[in-house]
């Protein structure tokens, strides 16, 4: 109730609901508060807490003669409180005219909703099935002589319900009820909220623990899978229970295929040729070892050294050589003569159409003297004199010199390269090149 305690006449009237508020924690007492200007004229009102202990949000109302107004009175402590019940004044006064207030006092229970209900679940003693619908039990009672009616209950977390209760004054309600737990829920503690209010305040916020039975359910799988020079075999683990499981897994091999054996997880002993696994599976966990014999790769790398010593000698490796060599006679004034050697040998089996090809740098003369073969074409050309032999069919393992001598005077200054020589051949259909050496002379 409110009363007031002025003794001004003052064209203010107020009524309030409810007579006396209740506040939980860290909530405000809440009034409703119907005000009315009672005066001649039109008025602005407005109020101010006068407990020093307690403040509000501060509001005006413009309000014609007779005109009323409805709103909230929130009032607000500024420290923390002991259980029990306050009185606060407040005064609502003019703001146009002074000496126009009415004092009315708020009286507010405080009270400390962490103890005003108590809540306990029953359930099956081993805990819940995680597999059906489980019977649970919640009861709640009332600690305070105050009537709590039309409370709604929400439970939250491991599974959601709600539901209505009324409790009386220090009364105890118990509710039954049925909840569903999934069945991938792993065995353990786990929390269910519960949360009880109604329109205006909340009188429980609480995390109660229940327990989950456990159940087990574990099965193991083998498969084979046999290709062309492959075997794969998959071991499965699956634990379809809601608890950890620890399962000894053991496969044996051969003494040679273990060699080509690989695993997606590695063992963790191995003992004559048995190889075995430790599998810690988790609820509804499932884990598979691969065991993979191959033949495959060690053939293919096989075939692939075997394929690329052939293109070694089908490609790399040609089979006719040819070297380069320059001998120079050197005197005070230059190069005074030159000796070509170009020395050909085959090494493979016979070839034919030998064609010989070599270049003279353009300021050394032309050759005076052939050793062996002269060349069947000699031409000016951009690099220099091309002398051209065709030499024809090379047996097996032979090996032919071709050598000419210049007559020259040349200074050279630093170095000069001498152009490389090639040969070009057929070996059955297809037509081949070899280059010479390089080779640099100088004049000192």
């Amino acid at each position: 109730m409110i009363f007031s305690t002025s003794i001004v006449e003052a064209s203010i009237d107020l009524s309030s609901s409810p007579s006396e508020a209740i506040r939980f924690g860290n909530e405000n007492a809440v009034f409703d508060i119907s005000l009315q200007n009672t005066g001649s004229s039109a008025d602005r009102i407005t109020y101010v807490v006068q407990d020093v202990n307690w403040n509000a949000e501060k509001k005006y109302f413009d309000l014609s003669v007779g005109e009323k107004a409805n709103f909230k009175l929130e009032l607000k402590p500024l420290k923390a409180l002991s259980t029990g019940k306050y009185t606060i004044t407040v005064r609502f006064y003019s703001d146009l005219r002074n000496n126009d207030y009415k004092d009315y006092n708020f009286v507010v229970d405080n009270l400390n909703n962490e103890n005003i209900l108590n809540a306990e679940f029953k359930i099956n003693p081993t805990g819940l099935n995680p597999k059906k619908e489980n019977t649970l039990i919640l009861s709640l009672a009332n600690t305070k002589n105050i009537n709590l009616g039309n409370l709604n209950v929400e439970l939250s977390g491991l599974f959601q319900k709600s539901f209505k209760v009324s409790l009386d004054s220090l009364g105890t309600t118990e509710k039954e009820f049925t909840a569903y737990i999934d069945e991938n829920t792993p065995t353990g503690e786990y929390d269910v909220n519960v949360l009880v209010k109604d329109d205006r305040y909340t009188y429980l916020n609480k995390k109660v623990k229940l327990r989950v039975g456990e159940y087990s359910n574990f099965v193991e799988n083998k498969e084979v899978d046999n290709q062309f020079l492959k075997t794969t075999v998959v071991l499965k683990q699956e634990n379809n229970g809601n608890n950890r499981v620890i399962k000894d897994v053991a496969y044996e091999l051969g003494s040679f295929e273990k060699y080509f054996t690989s695993f997606s997880i590695q063992p963790d002993k191995i003992e004559n040729n048995v190889y075995n696994w430790e599998i810690d599976l988790k609820a509804k966990e499932t884990k598979e070892i691969v065991i993979t014999t191959s033949y495959r790769a060690p053939l293919a790398y096989l075939l692939l050294a075997a394929l690329l010593v052939y293109l070694f000698y089908r490609f790399v490796r040609k089979q006719v050589s040819i070297t380069k060599k320059v001998l120079t006679v050197k005197t005070d004034s230059g190069i005074a003569d030159m000796k070509v050697m170009l020395v050909i040998k085959n090494k493979g089996s016979a070839i034919k159409n030998l064609r010989l090809v070599d270049y003279i740098p353009p300021m050394i003369k032309s050759p005076e003297h052939y050793a062996t073969v002269r060349p069947t074409n000699v031409k000016k050309t951009s690099q220099g004199l091309m002398l051209d032999w065709t030499i024809g069919d090379l047996l097996r393992r032979e090996e032919r010199v071709i050598s000419y001598r210049i007559k020259t005077n040349v200074k050279v200054i630093g170095r000069v390269n001498i152009p490389r020589a090639f040969t070009s051949y057929n070996i059955g259909n297809r037509r081949e090149v070899a280059v010479s050496n390089a080779v640099t002379i100088s004049s000192k």
